[in-house]
């Protein structure tokens, strides 16, 4: 990261990519904390539908944020490694 006379900050794109991968890292863990305490303290909401649904498309939300982070992580990998894949 380098600063001009100006007071502005110039990231390279790798730069800007390796810290958009490792926030979205980041929000992974939060949501999966998340979901390990709404689990933890799921018996007591037992049988209420509305809440069972909110729990089932929670955890679609979050299987899938995985994929999602986990797609992102092996493209930082790569760019980490020099290797750049044209998808």
């Amino acid at each position: 990261m380098e600063f001009d006379d100006h007071l502005t900050c110039s990231w390279s794109a790798v730069e800007l990519i390796n810290r958009l991968c490792l926030l979205c890292l980041l929000c992974l863990l939060c949501l999966l904390s998340v979901r390990a305490s709404v689990i933890s303290n799921g018996w007591f909401f037992e049988g209420n539908l509305a809440y069972n649904f909110f729990i089932s498309t929670l955890h679609l939300r979050v299987d899938y944020l995985f994929l999602v982070t986990n797609a992102s992580m092996n493209f930082y990998i790569l760019l980490q490694s020099h290797i750049f894949v044209v998808f």
